[in-house]
């Protein structure tokens, strides 16, 4: 009996394992396979560990065009945002929604340079770090 209450208390998670990672590959692959349904054109995609708290940034620079950057949090993020700015630091989108699929879309009427941010902002409890992935699509 004392064994199986033993087994019951809960452990710290810490999603920087290969099980998250790989889950996150997975996860990647099936996007891939979407995106060529749907007929986009994916055009940055990269898998990172994040701790809470902290953000990851990329610089990012599009020419004319439709865009779309999904966020895909792993299986300890509850909250995951993305957020575009220009050149010069302006806000040009951010995705609204709670939850670990941020999804924004913008428009480029010319050819120019930005930078996307990705932030951590709740794990699941006694997590403190994720994995996540970002992808930047072309609608075409």
């Amino acid at each position: 009996m004392t064994l199986a209450l033993m087994t019951l208390v809960a452990v710290p998670v810490s999603a920087y394992d290969a099980s998250d990672l790989n889950y996150m590959k997975s996860v990647k692959a099936d996007y891939m396979d979407k995106i060529v349904i749907e007929g986009q054109t994916m055009i940055f995609d990269d898998i990172r560990l994040v701790e809470k708290g902290s953000h990851y940034s990329f610089p990012l620079t599009v020419g004319t065009g439709d865009y779309e950057i999904w966020g895909i949090g792993g299986r300890g993020i509850q909250d995951l945002n993305v957020r575009i700015y220009s050149a010069d630091g302006s806000l040009l989108s951010e995705n609204m929604a709670t939850g670990n699929y941020p999804k924004l879309s913008f428009s480029e009427p010319v050819s120019r340079s930005h930078r996307v941010e990705v932030h951590c902002s709740e794990f699941e409890p006694g997590v403190s770090q994720g994995y996540f992935l970002v992808i930047v699509l072309r609608n075409d």
